[in-house]
């Protein structure tokens, strides 16, 4: 009777973590990382925090021709590197700006490793832009 009961308990904690698995992979990407984008060379991101498996802001600074891009839309989605777009291995979501052309997005990398990133930077008088950039969560 007694293994029946611990059988009945874990079965029970495997449905409620599956639940919670499928609630934060199900996450829609923002709306804003969805825009359809163009490269631009004349556009540059630079990222001024380290990137960690750690819940937390990442700040980054996006420049134009090596002025600071400022009011613009910007967002920052990620997919697992190596894993092909994995599905429930991305991240995305939109960025405050903080100062003229220094933005926080808040971020949590599922795992570290290689990330295939990009930020999208919207302006409004153009095209939305978008940077590719390599990221490596230790």
């Amino acid at each position: 009777m007694r293994g029946i009961w611990r059988l009945a308990l874990v079965s029970a904690l495997a449905v409620v973590a599956f639940a919670i698995a499928l609630v934060n992979f199900k996450t829609v990407p923002a709306r804003e990382c969805q825009m359809d984008a163009v490269e631009d060379a004349s556009f540059s991101v630079e990222f001024l925090t380290p990137f960690s498996v750690d819940p937390t802001t990442h700040t980054l600074r996006v420049t134009r021709n090596g002025a600071p891009v400022t009011g613009a839309q910007v967002c920052m989605r990620a997919d697992m590197g190596g894993m092909g777009g994995m599905s429930g291995m991305g991240i995305s979501n939109v960025a405050t700006e903080t100062e003229p052309g220094v933005y926080d997005v808040p971020v949590r990398f599922e795992m570290g490793g290689y990330w295939d990133g990009t930020v999208i930077v919207a302006t409004g008088t153009r095209k939305p832009v978008e940077i590719p950039v390599p990221i490596e969560v230790k």
